[in-house]
Protein backbone atom coordinates (compact mmCIF):
# COMPACT_ATOMS: atom_id res chain seq x y z
CA UNK A 1 0.00 0.00 0.00
CA UNK A 2 1.41 3.34 -1.02
CA UNK A 3 2.15 5.86 1.72
CA UNK A 4 -0.28 8.73 2.09
CA UNK A 5 1.94 11.75 1.73
CA UNK A 6 -0.97 14.08 2.33
CA UNK A 7 -1.37 13.06 5.96
CA UNK A 8 2.28 12.58 6.91
CA UNK A 9 2.80 16.21 7.89
CA UNK A 10 -0.45 17.95 8.60
CA UNK A 11 0.52 19.97 11.62
CA UNK A 12 3.52 21.46 13.30
CA UNK A 13 4.13 21.96 16.97
CA UNK A 14 2.10 25.16 16.98
CA UNK A 15 -0.95 23.41 15.59
CA UNK A 16 -1.02 25.06 12.22
CA UNK A 17 -1.62 23.32 8.96
CA UNK A 18 1.50 22.57 6.94
CA UNK A 19 1.94 20.87 3.54
CA UNK A 20 4.81 20.18 1.30
CA UNK A 21 3.74 22.40 -1.60
CA UNK A 22 0.84 24.09 -0.91
CA UNK A 23 -0.80 27.87 -0.99
CA UNK A 24 -1.52 27.39 3.04
CA UNK A 25 0.37 29.48 5.19
CA UNK A 26 1.96 29.12 8.68
CA UNK A 27 1.37 31.36 11.66
CA UNK A 28 3.14 31.43 15.01
CA UNK A 29 3.27 33.38 18.26
CA UNK A 30 6.15 35.58 19.28
CA UNK A 31 7.45 36.64 22.66
CA UNK A 32 10.03 39.12 23.96
CA UNK A 33 7.85 42.05 22.91
CA UNK A 34 6.60 41.56 19.38
CA UNK A 35 9.53 40.49 17.26
CA UNK A 36 11.17 37.30 18.44
CA UNK A 37 9.49 33.99 17.50
CA UNK A 38 8.37 32.04 20.53
CA UNK A 39 9.72 28.72 19.30
CA UNK A 40 13.23 29.95 18.57
CA UNK A 41 16.17 30.58 20.88
CA UNK A 42 18.20 33.66 19.93
CA UNK A 43 21.67 32.93 18.69
CA UNK A 44 24.32 35.12 20.29
CA UNK A 45 26.60 34.49 17.33
CA UNK A 46 24.18 36.47 15.17
CA UNK A 47 25.00 39.68 17.06
CA UNK A 48 27.07 42.02 14.94
CA UNK A 49 30.22 42.97 16.85
CA UNK A 50 32.53 45.44 15.19
CA UNK A 51 35.60 44.19 16.96
CA UNK A 52 39.09 44.24 15.56
CA UNK A 53 40.85 43.24 18.75
CA UNK A 54 40.79 39.44 18.92
CA UNK A 55 42.26 39.39 22.39
CA UNK A 56 39.30 41.19 23.88
CA UNK A 57 36.90 38.48 22.74
CA UNK A 58 38.04 36.20 25.49
CA UNK A 59 36.96 38.74 28.08
CA UNK A 60 33.36 38.93 26.93
CA UNK A 61 30.95 37.03 29.09
CA UNK A 62 27.95 35.81 27.11
CA UNK A 63 25.87 35.59 30.25
CA UNK A 64 26.34 39.28 30.84
CA UNK A 65 25.21 39.97 27.29
CA UNK A 66 22.02 37.92 27.40
CA UNK A 67 20.83 36.50 30.70
CA UNK A 68 19.29 33.07 30.18
CA UNK A 69 16.30 33.91 32.34
CA UNK A 70 15.10 36.42 29.77
CA UNK A 71 14.33 33.65 27.30
CA UNK A 72 12.97 31.10 29.70
CA UNK A 73 10.70 33.53 31.54
CA UNK A 74 10.23 36.67 29.48
CA UNK A 75 8.84 39.62 31.36
CA UNK A 76 6.72 40.73 28.40
CA UNK A 77 4.92 38.64 25.87
CA UNK A 78 2.68 39.58 22.99
CA UNK A 79 1.41 38.24 19.70
CA UNK A 80 1.22 39.47 16.19
CA UNK A 81 -1.20 38.62 13.38
CA UNK A 82 -0.63 35.51 11.29
CA UNK A 83 2.55 35.80 9.31
CA UNK A 84 3.22 34.62 5.79
CA UNK A 85 6.31 32.57 4.88
CA UNK A 86 8.20 35.81 4.26
CA UNK A 87 8.41 36.27 8.00
CA UNK A 88 10.17 32.95 8.51
CA UNK A 89 12.91 33.70 11.00
CA UNK A 90 15.03 30.85 9.72
CA UNK A 91 15.39 32.70 6.41
CA UNK A 92 15.69 36.24 7.72
CA UNK A 93 17.79 35.59 10.80
CA UNK A 94 17.95 37.97 13.73
CA UNK A 95 18.75 41.51 12.79
CA UNK A 96 19.14 44.41 15.19
CA UNK A 97 19.26 44.30 18.94
CA UNK A 98 18.43 46.73 21.70
CA UNK A 99 19.02 47.02 25.39
CA UNK A 100 16.30 47.71 27.89
CA UNK A 101 18.55 48.41 30.87
CA UNK A 102 21.81 50.30 31.24
CA UNK A 103 23.43 47.48 33.26
CA UNK A 104 23.84 45.33 30.15
CA UNK A 105 27.40 45.04 28.84
CA UNK A 106 28.04 46.63 25.48
CA UNK A 107 29.19 44.14 22.80
CA UNK A 108 32.88 44.53 22.10
CA UNK A 109 33.72 46.25 25.38
CA UNK A 110 35.77 44.80 28.21
CA UNK A 111 33.64 43.03 30.81
CA UNK A 112 35.44 44.91 33.60
CA UNK A 113 34.54 48.25 32.06
CA UNK A 114 30.81 48.24 31.73
CA UNK A 115 28.03 50.52 32.72
CA UNK A 116 27.25 48.44 35.75
CA UNK A 117 30.53 49.79 37.11
CA UNK A 118 29.04 53.24 36.94
CA UNK A 119 26.20 52.20 39.18
CA UNK A 120 28.74 50.91 41.69
CA UNK A 121 30.70 54.11 41.60
CA UNK A 122 27.49 56.00 42.03
CA UNK A 123 26.96 54.25 45.33
CA UNK A 124 30.31 55.66 46.51
CA UNK A 125 29.40 59.18 45.35
CA UNK A 126 32.57 59.35 43.22
CA UNK A 127 30.71 61.15 40.36
CA UNK A 128 27.88 63.58 40.49
CA UNK A 129 24.65 63.12 38.53
CA UNK A 130 25.70 65.33 35.60
CA UNK A 131 29.02 63.49 35.21
CA UNK A 132 27.31 60.12 35.19
CA UNK A 133 24.75 61.33 32.61
CA UNK A 134 27.50 62.67 30.31
CA UNK A 135 29.47 59.43 30.48
CA UNK A 136 26.40 57.32 29.75
CA UNK A 137 25.47 59.53 26.80
CA UNK A 138 29.01 59.27 25.41
CA UNK A 139 28.96 55.52 25.72
CA UNK A 140 25.61 55.15 23.98
CA UNK A 141 26.57 57.48 21.13
CA UNK A 142 29.89 55.73 20.63
CA UNK A 143 28.27 52.27 20.63
CA UNK A 144 25.56 53.46 18.22
CA UNK A 145 28.23 54.80 15.90
CA UNK A 146 30.17 51.54 15.95
CA UNK A 147 27.21 49.18 15.53
CA UNK A 148 25.21 51.40 13.19
CA UNK A 149 27.93 52.37 10.72
CA UNK A 150 29.45 49.34 8.95
CA UNK A 151 32.31 51.46 7.63
CA UNK A 152 33.39 52.65 11.05
CA UNK A 153 36.75 51.15 11.99
CA UNK A 154 36.70 52.17 15.65
CA UNK A 155 37.95 49.45 17.95
CA UNK A 156 37.45 48.67 21.59
CA UNK A 157 40.22 51.06 22.41
CA UNK A 158 37.95 53.90 21.37
CA UNK A 159 35.31 52.70 23.73
CA UNK A 160 37.83 52.31 26.48
CA UNK A 161 39.10 55.85 26.03
CA UNK A 162 35.52 57.06 26.15
CA UNK A 163 34.81 55.30 29.39
CA UNK A 164 38.09 56.11 31.15
CA UNK A 165 39.53 59.23 29.54
CA UNK A 166 37.75 62.55 29.98
CA UNK A 167 38.51 66.08 30.96
CA UNK A 168 36.94 65.76 34.36
CA UNK A 169 39.05 64.95 37.42
CA UNK A 170 38.77 61.32 38.45
CA UNK A 171 38.15 60.44 42.02
CA UNK A 172 39.90 57.22 43.11
CA UNK A 173 37.52 54.46 43.97
CA UNK A 174 37.50 53.30 47.54
CA UNK A 175 37.90 49.54 48.04
CA UNK A 176 34.67 47.69 48.56
CA UNK A 177 34.26 45.19 51.35
CA UNK A 178 34.23 41.54 50.27
CA UNK A 179 30.74 40.20 49.51
CA UNK A 180 29.35 37.03 50.94
CA UNK A 181 27.92 34.26 48.74
CA UNK A 182 24.39 35.20 49.79
CA UNK A 183 24.93 38.82 48.69
CA UNK A 184 26.35 37.73 45.35
CA UNK A 185 23.44 35.34 44.81
CA UNK A 186 20.83 38.00 45.59
CA UNK A 187 22.61 40.53 43.35
CA UNK A 188 22.69 38.07 40.46
CA UNK A 189 18.96 37.43 40.88
CA UNK A 190 18.31 41.17 40.90
CA UNK A 191 20.36 41.69 37.72
CA UNK A 192 18.61 38.82 35.95
CA UNK A 193 15.28 40.42 36.79
CA UNK A 194 16.09 43.81 35.34
CA UNK A 195 18.55 43.08 32.54
CA UNK A 196 17.05 42.28 29.18
CA UNK A 197 18.72 41.76 25.88
CA UNK A 198 15.99 41.66 23.26
CA UNK A 199 16.54 40.35 19.77
CA UNK A 200 14.40 42.24 17.30
CA UNK A 201 13.56 40.77 13.93
CA UNK A 202 12.89 43.27 11.18
CA UNK A 203 10.09 42.71 8.68
CA UNK A 204 10.49 44.77 5.54
CA UNK A 205 7.02 45.00 4.10
CA UNK A 206 8.24 46.91 1.10
CA UNK A 207 10.67 44.13 0.17
CA UNK A 208 8.22 41.29 0.77
CA UNK A 209 4.68 42.38 -0.13
CA UNK A 210 1.73 40.36 1.10
CA UNK A 211 -0.91 39.94 -1.60
CA UNK A 212 -4.28 38.19 -1.65
CA UNK A 213 -5.99 36.99 -4.79
CA UNK A 214 -9.57 37.93 -5.58
CA UNK A 215 -10.84 34.85 -3.77
CA UNK A 216 -9.15 35.83 -0.49
CA UNK A 217 -6.21 33.41 -0.61
CA UNK A 218 -2.67 34.48 0.23
CA UNK A 219 -0.39 34.46 -2.81
CA UNK A 220 2.81 32.48 -2.33
CA UNK A 221 5.78 34.81 -2.04
CA UNK A 222 7.70 33.11 -4.84
CA UNK A 223 4.65 33.42 -7.13
CA UNK A 224 3.81 37.09 -6.63
CA UNK A 225 5.43 38.08 -9.93
CA UNK A 226 3.43 35.46 -11.85
CA UNK A 227 0.26 36.52 -10.09
CA UNK A 228 0.75 40.17 -11.00
CA UNK A 229 1.38 39.22 -14.62
CA UNK A 230 -1.87 37.27 -14.88
CA UNK A 231 -4.02 39.44 -12.59
CA UNK A 232 -5.28 41.74 -15.34
CA UNK A 233 -5.68 38.79 -17.68
CA UNK A 234 -7.99 37.10 -15.16
CA UNK A 235 -10.17 40.20 -15.02
CA UNK A 236 -10.43 40.52 -18.80
CA UNK A 237 -11.17 36.82 -19.25
CA UNK A 238 -13.90 36.95 -16.61
CA UNK A 239 -15.71 39.68 -18.51
CA UNK A 240 -15.39 37.78 -21.80
CA UNK A 241 -16.76 34.61 -20.22
CA UNK A 242 -19.66 36.51 -18.69
CA UNK A 243 -20.64 37.88 -22.09
CA UNK A 244 -20.38 34.45 -23.70
CA UNK A 245 -22.50 32.79 -21.04
CA UNK A 246 -25.16 35.48 -21.14
CA UNK A 247 -25.41 35.10 -24.90
CA UNK A 248 -25.55 31.29 -24.64
CA UNK A 249 -28.26 31.31 -21.96
CA UNK A 250 -30.34 33.74 -23.98
CA UNK A 251 -30.37 31.24 -26.83
CA UNK A 252 -30.74 28.24 -24.50
CA UNK A 253 -32.83 29.41 -21.54
CA UNK A 254 -33.34 25.87 -20.19
CA UNK A 255 -29.65 24.89 -20.28
CA UNK A 256 -29.14 25.22 -16.51
CA UNK A 257 -32.38 23.40 -15.71
CA UNK A 258 -31.33 20.52 -17.97
CA UNK A 259 -28.22 19.94 -15.86
CA UNK A 260 -30.43 18.28 -13.23
CA UNK A 261 -31.17 14.61 -13.77
CA UNK A 262 -34.89 13.88 -13.92
CA UNK A 263 -34.69 10.41 -12.41
CA UNK A 264 -31.65 9.00 -10.53
CA UNK A 265 -30.48 5.68 -11.94
CA UNK A 266 -28.09 2.90 -11.00
CA UNK A 267 -24.88 2.47 -12.96
CA UNK A 268 -21.99 0.06 -12.75
CA UNK A 269 -19.25 1.26 -10.46
CA UNK A 270 -15.71 1.86 -11.66
CA UNK A 271 -14.57 -1.53 -10.29
CA UNK A 272 -16.17 -4.54 -8.53
CA UNK A 273 -17.01 -3.00 -5.16
CA UNK A 274 -19.19 -6.05 -4.48
CA UNK A 275 -16.07 -7.74 -3.09
CA UNK A 276 -15.63 -5.02 -0.48
CA UNK A 277 -18.99 -3.41 0.31
CA UNK A 278 -21.52 -5.90 -1.04
CA UNK A 279 -22.96 -3.36 -3.48
CA UNK A 280 -23.72 -4.15 -7.13
CA UNK A 281 -23.48 -0.55 -8.31
CA UNK A 282 -23.93 3.07 -7.37
CA UNK A 283 -26.86 5.43 -7.77
CA UNK A 284 -26.11 8.26 -10.15
CA UNK A 285 -27.61 11.72 -9.78
CA UNK A 286 -25.67 13.26 -12.66
CA UNK A 287 -26.98 14.23 -16.06
CA UNK A 288 -25.01 13.87 -19.29
CA UNK A 289 -24.11 17.34 -20.55
CA UNK A 290 -24.55 18.27 -24.23
CA UNK A 291 -21.32 18.75 -26.17
CA UNK A 292 -21.92 22.44 -26.92
CA UNK A 293 -22.52 23.21 -23.26
CA UNK A 294 -19.51 21.08 -22.28
CA UNK A 295 -17.24 23.14 -24.53
CA UNK A 296 -18.55 26.33 -22.95
CA UNK A 297 -17.78 24.99 -19.47
CA UNK A 298 -14.24 24.08 -20.52
CA UNK A 299 -13.71 27.74 -21.36
CA UNK A 300 -14.52 28.66 -17.76
CA UNK A 301 -17.63 29.45 -15.72
CA UNK A 302 -18.27 33.06 -14.63
CA UNK A 303 -18.38 33.52 -10.87
CA UNK A 304 -22.09 34.34 -10.77
CA UNK A 305 -22.92 31.02 -12.47
CA UNK A 306 -20.27 28.85 -10.84
CA UNK A 307 -22.23 27.69 -7.79
CA UNK A 308 -25.30 26.91 -9.91
CA UNK A 309 -23.37 24.82 -12.44
CA UNK A 310 -21.28 23.01 -9.83
CA UNK A 311 -24.31 22.20 -7.69
CA UNK A 312 -26.40 20.91 -10.59
CA UNK A 313 -23.70 19.20 -12.69
CA UNK A 314 -22.31 17.32 -9.68
CA UNK A 315 -25.70 15.88 -8.78
CA UNK A 316 -25.95 17.81 -5.53
CA UNK A 317 -29.16 19.54 -6.54
CA UNK A 318 -30.90 16.23 -7.31
CA UNK A 319 -29.72 14.75 -4.00
CA UNK A 320 -31.02 17.76 -2.08
CA UNK A 321 -34.37 17.51 -3.85
CA UNK A 322 -34.65 13.86 -2.85
CA UNK A 323 -33.66 14.46 0.81
CA UNK A 324 -34.42 18.13 1.60
CA UNK A 325 -34.25 17.72 5.41
CA UNK A 326 -31.26 15.39 5.78
CA UNK A 327 -28.60 18.00 6.48
CA UNK A 328 -30.50 19.82 9.22
CA UNK A 329 -31.74 16.53 10.68
CA UNK A 330 -28.22 15.10 11.02
CA UNK A 331 -26.92 18.22 12.75
CA UNK A 332 -29.93 18.27 15.08
CA UNK A 333 -29.81 14.57 16.00
CA UNK A 334 -26.04 14.45 16.56
CA UNK A 335 -25.65 17.83 18.23
CA UNK A 336 -23.03 17.59 20.97
CA UNK A 337 -22.12 13.98 20.16
CA UNK A 338 -18.46 13.05 19.82
CA UNK A 339 -16.64 10.58 17.62
CA UNK A 340 -13.12 10.05 16.35
CA UNK A 341 -13.99 11.90 13.15
CA UNK A 342 -15.60 14.79 15.01
CA UNK A 343 -12.57 15.20 17.26
CA UNK A 344 -10.25 15.27 14.25
CA UNK A 345 -12.49 17.78 12.46
CA UNK A 346 -12.45 20.11 15.47
CA UNK A 347 -8.66 19.97 15.48
CA UNK A 348 -8.30 20.64 11.75
CA UNK A 349 -10.86 23.38 11.13
CA UNK A 350 -8.99 26.15 12.95
CA UNK A 351 -5.77 25.46 11.06
CA UNK A 352 -7.21 24.81 7.59
CA UNK A 353 -7.30 28.41 6.32
CA UNK A 354 -5.26 30.47 8.83
CA UNK A 355 -4.51 33.29 6.37
CA UNK A 356 -7.70 33.41 4.34
CA UNK A 357 -9.61 36.69 4.42
CA UNK A 358 -13.09 35.15 4.66
CA UNK A 359 -12.79 31.48 5.59
CA UNK A 360 -10.82 32.35 8.73
CA UNK A 361 -13.84 34.04 10.31
CA UNK A 362 -15.83 32.46 13.12
CA UNK A 363 -18.95 32.19 10.96
CA UNK A 364 -17.21 30.43 8.09
CA UNK A 365 -15.32 28.06 10.39
CA UNK A 366 -18.61 27.06 12.01
CA UNK A 367 -20.07 26.42 8.56
CA UNK A 368 -17.05 24.31 7.60
CA UNK A 369 -17.38 22.36 10.84
CA UNK A 370 -21.09 21.72 10.25
CA UNK A 371 -20.54 20.42 6.71
CA UNK A 372 -17.74 18.05 7.70
CA UNK A 373 -19.44 16.81 10.87
CA UNK A 374 -22.73 16.19 9.04
CA UNK A 375 -21.01 14.10 6.39
CA UNK A 376 -19.03 12.10 8.97
CA UNK A 377 -22.35 11.03 10.53
CA UNK A 378 -23.96 10.36 7.16
CA UNK A 379 -21.19 8.03 5.99
CA UNK A 380 -19.35 6.44 8.94
CA UNK A 381 -17.41 4.16 6.56
CA UNK A 382 -15.60 7.26 5.32
CA UNK A 383 -16.06 9.53 8.31
CA UNK A 384 -13.49 12.23 7.73
CA UNK A 385 -10.26 12.37 5.75
CA UNK A 386 -7.72 15.17 5.99
CA UNK A 387 -8.33 16.83 2.63
CA UNK A 388 -12.09 16.94 2.77
CA UNK A 389 -11.68 20.11 4.86
CA UNK A 390 -10.01 21.90 1.95
CA UNK A 391 -12.60 20.67 -0.55
CA UNK A 392 -15.49 21.76 1.66
CA UNK A 393 -13.85 25.11 2.35
CA UNK A 394 -13.43 25.85 -1.35
CA UNK A 395 -17.09 24.96 -1.91
CA UNK A 396 -18.21 27.36 0.84
CA UNK A 397 -16.67 30.27 -1.06
CA UNK A 398 -19.52 29.99 -3.57
CA UNK A 399 -22.20 27.93 -1.80
CA UNK A 400 -24.36 27.79 1.30
CA UNK A 401 -23.91 25.05 3.90
CA UNK A 402 -26.56 22.64 2.50
CA UNK A 403 -25.29 23.15 -1.07
CA UNK A 404 -21.68 22.54 -0.02
CA UNK A 405 -22.76 19.47 1.96
CA UNK A 406 -24.59 17.83 -0.94
CA UNK A 407 -21.84 18.71 -3.41
CA UNK A 408 -19.34 17.08 -1.05
CA UNK A 409 -21.60 14.01 -0.95
CA UNK A 410 -21.52 13.85 -4.75
CA UNK A 411 -17.73 14.16 -4.83
CA UNK A 412 -17.08 11.41 -2.28
CA UNK A 413 -19.84 9.01 -3.32
CA UNK A 414 -20.08 9.42 -7.10
CA UNK A 415 -17.57 11.66 -8.84
CA UNK A 416 -14.62 9.81 -7.28
CA UNK A 417 -14.35 6.06 -6.62
CA UNK A 418 -16.03 5.03 -3.40
CA UNK A 419 -12.88 4.24 -1.38
CA UNK A 420 -10.89 7.35 -2.18
CA UNK A 421 -11.24 8.77 1.33
CA UNK A 422 -11.62 5.66 3.48
CA UNK A 423 -8.97 4.60 5.99
CA UNK A 424 -7.51 2.11 3.50
CA UNK A 425 -7.55 4.64 0.61
CA UNK A 426 -7.46 1.75 -1.83
CA UNK A 427 -9.02 3.59 -4.74
CA UNK A 428 -6.69 6.57 -4.56
CA UNK A 429 -3.80 4.08 -4.49
CA UNK A 430 -5.20 2.41 -7.61
CA UNK A 431 -5.43 5.71 -9.47
CA UNK A 432 -2.00 7.12 -8.62
CA UNK A 433 -0.06 3.84 -8.76
CA UNK A 434 -1.57 2.00 -11.70
CA UNK A 435 -4.02 4.04 -13.76
CA UNK A 436 -1.95 7.20 -13.97
CA UNK A 437 1.29 5.28 -14.55
CA UNK A 438 -0.34 3.42 -17.42
CA UNK A 439 -1.62 6.66 -18.99
CA UNK A 440 1.75 8.37 -18.56
CA UNK A 441 3.48 5.50 -20.34
CA UNK A 442 1.02 5.70 -23.25
CA UNK A 443 0.77 9.48 -23.60
CA UNK A 444 4.31 10.63 -22.73
CA UNK A 445 6.53 7.52 -23.14
CA UNK A 446 9.87 9.37 -23.26
CA UNK A 447 9.17 11.08 -19.95
CA UNK A 448 7.96 7.84 -18.38
CA UNK A 449 11.21 6.12 -19.35
CA UNK A 450 13.24 8.96 -17.84
CA UNK A 451 11.37 8.82 -14.53
CA UNK A 452 11.60 5.04 -14.39
CA UNK A 453 15.37 5.15 -14.94
CA UNK A 454 15.71 7.38 -11.86
CA UNK A 455 13.40 5.19 -9.73
CA UNK A 456 11.20 8.19 -8.94
CA UNK A 457 8.08 7.20 -7.00
CA UNK A 458 5.41 9.48 -8.42
CA UNK A 459 2.65 8.48 -5.94
CA UNK A 460 4.60 10.29 -3.22
CA UNK A 461 3.97 13.52 -5.14
CA UNK A 462 0.71 13.16 -7.02
CA UNK A 463 -1.38 11.59 -4.23
CA UNK A 464 -2.01 15.06 -2.84
CA UNK A 465 -3.01 16.29 -6.31
CA UNK A 466 -5.75 13.70 -6.60
CA UNK A 467 -7.02 13.67 -3.02
CA UNK A 468 -7.49 17.45 -2.85
CA UNK A 469 -8.64 17.73 -6.49
CA UNK A 470 -5.70 20.09 -7.09
CA UNK A 471 -6.98 22.49 -4.41
CA UNK A 472 -3.77 22.79 -2.35
CA UNK A 473 -1.27 22.65 -5.19
CA UNK A 474 -2.46 24.98 -7.97
CA UNK A 475 -3.20 28.73 -7.97
CA UNK A 476 -6.78 29.46 -6.94
CA UNK A 477 -7.93 30.63 -10.36
CA UNK A 478 -6.51 27.50 -12.01
CA UNK A 479 -8.02 25.27 -9.35
CA UNK A 480 -11.52 26.60 -9.94
CA UNK A 481 -11.12 26.22 -13.70
CA UNK A 482 -10.18 22.57 -13.11
CA UNK A 483 -13.20 22.13 -10.86
CA UNK A 484 -15.45 23.58 -13.58
CA UNK A 485 -14.70 20.63 -15.85
CA UNK A 486 -14.34 18.14 -13.00
CA UNK A 487 -17.99 18.56 -11.96
CA UNK A 488 -19.21 18.30 -15.54
CA UNK A 489 -16.99 15.47 -16.85
CA UNK A 490 -15.94 13.43 -13.84
CA UNK A 491 -12.75 11.98 -12.38
CA UNK A 492 -10.95 11.44 -15.68
CA UNK A 493 -10.31 15.20 -15.68
CA UNK A 494 -7.79 14.65 -12.87
CA UNK A 495 -5.77 12.33 -15.11
CA UNK A 496 -5.89 14.81 -17.98
CA UNK A 497 -4.74 17.71 -15.82
CA UNK A 498 -1.98 15.73 -14.10
CA UNK A 499 -0.66 14.54 -17.45
CA UNK A 500 -0.74 18.13 -18.72
CA UNK A 501 1.54 19.17 -15.87
CA UNK A 502 4.11 16.68 -17.11
CA UNK A 503 3.53 17.47 -20.78
CA UNK A 504 4.13 21.19 -20.32
CA UNK A 505 7.28 20.53 -18.27
CA UNK A 506 8.56 17.54 -20.24
CA UNK A 507 11.82 19.08 -21.46
CA UNK A 508 12.72 20.52 -18.06
CA UNK A 509 12.09 17.20 -16.37
CA UNK A 510 14.10 15.22 -18.90
CA UNK A 511 17.02 17.63 -18.52
CA UNK A 512 17.23 16.79 -14.80
CA UNK A 513 19.47 13.87 -13.92
CA UNK A 514 19.63 14.37 -10.15
CA UNK A 515 16.95 12.62 -8.08
CA UNK A 516 16.52 15.44 -5.57
CA UNK A 517 16.28 18.13 -8.23
CA UNK A 518 13.86 16.00 -10.22
CA UNK A 519 11.63 15.39 -7.20
CA UNK A 520 11.48 19.07 -6.22
CA UNK A 521 10.82 20.18 -9.79
CA UNK A 522 7.83 17.88 -10.24
CA UNK A 523 6.51 18.79 -6.82
CA UNK A 524 6.51 22.49 -7.71
CA UNK A 525 4.99 22.21 -11.20
CA UNK A 526 1.31 22.82 -10.23
CA UNK A 527 2.10 25.97 -8.22
CA UNK A 528 3.31 27.85 -11.32
CA UNK A 529 0.33 26.93 -13.55
CA UNK A 530 -1.32 30.34 -13.70
CA UNK A 531 -2.24 29.98 -17.35
CA UNK A 532 -5.37 27.86 -16.98
CA UNK A 533 -6.29 28.30 -20.65
CA UNK A 534 -3.02 26.73 -21.75
CA UNK A 535 -3.32 23.95 -19.18
CA UNK A 536 -6.83 22.96 -20.22
CA UNK A 537 -5.98 23.29 -23.91
CA UNK A 538 -3.21 20.73 -23.46
CA UNK A 539 -5.49 18.58 -21.32
CA UNK A 540 -8.27 18.26 -23.90
CA UNK A 541 -6.61 18.95 -27.26
CA UNK A 542 -3.02 17.66 -27.14
CA UNK A 543 -3.21 14.38 -25.24
CA UNK A 544 -5.59 12.43 -27.45
CA UNK A 545 -8.69 10.57 -26.39
CA UNK A 546 -9.38 9.31 -22.86
CA UNK A 547 -12.06 6.62 -23.10
CA UNK A 548 -13.66 6.23 -19.70
CA UNK A 549 -14.18 2.54 -20.41
CA UNK A 550 -10.44 1.95 -20.55
CA UNK A 551 -9.95 3.80 -17.25
CA UNK A 552 -12.72 1.73 -15.62
CA UNK A 553 -11.17 -1.49 -16.87
CA UNK A 554 -7.73 -0.51 -15.60
CA UNK A 555 -9.23 0.28 -12.22
CA UNK A 556 -10.88 -3.14 -12.08
CA UNK A 557 -7.69 -4.96 -12.97
CA UNK A 558 -5.57 -3.01 -10.51
CA UNK A 559 -8.05 -3.11 -7.64
CA UNK A 560 -7.42 -6.85 -7.16
CA UNK A 561 -3.70 -6.17 -6.69
CA UNK A 562 -4.29 -3.48 -4.07
CA UNK A 563 -6.86 -5.60 -2.22
CA UNK A 564 -4.46 -8.55 -2.07
CA UNK A 565 -1.68 -6.29 -0.83
CA UNK A 566 -3.95 -4.95 1.89
CA UNK A 567 -5.04 -8.44 3.00
CA UNK A 568 -1.43 -9.62 3.09
CA UNK A 569 -0.49 -6.58 5.15
CA UNK A 570 -3.24 -7.35 7.64
CA UNK A 571 -2.01 -10.93 7.99
CA UNK A 572 1.52 -9.76 8.73
CA UNK A 573 0.20 -7.16 11.14
CA UNK A 574 -1.79 -9.75 13.07
CA UNK A 575 1.12 -12.20 13.05
CA UNK A 576 -0.63 -14.86 11.02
Amino acid sequence: MEPNIYTTDTSNENGTASFSSGTTQVSFEVNCYQDTPKNLTPNLNSLKMNNNNNNSNSNINSNSLAPQSIYTSPTKRGSIPSLSPIANSEERGFGHHRRTHSNTTYPGSNSNENISGLSKSNNNNNLNDNQQKDICDDLKLKNLNINGDPNNNNTNDNIKSTTTTNNRPKTPESPEPPKSQEDEHSENEKDSDVEEFVIIQEFHQQDYPILYDRFGFLVDQDQIQNYLIYKDKFHREEQVRRDQWNAFLEKNPTALQNLVVKQPHYIDSSYPVAQISGSTGIKSYRQKIPKLFKELIRGGIPEEYRSIVWFRASGGYARLSENPDEYDRILREHKGQKSISVKQIMMDVDRTFPDHKFLNTKEKMESLTNVLVAYSWRNPNVGYCQCMNFIAGFLLIFMSEPEAYWTLVSIVEELLPTEYFTTTMMDSSVDVRFVFDDLLQKKIPRLHTHLTSHNLTLPLIITQWFLCIMATTTPTETCFRIWDVFFSEGSKVLFRVALSFFKLSEEKIISCSDYGTLYNLIKKIPSVMYDADLLLDVSFNRLGSFPMKSIIQKRKDSKHIVVNEYLEFQKQKNGK
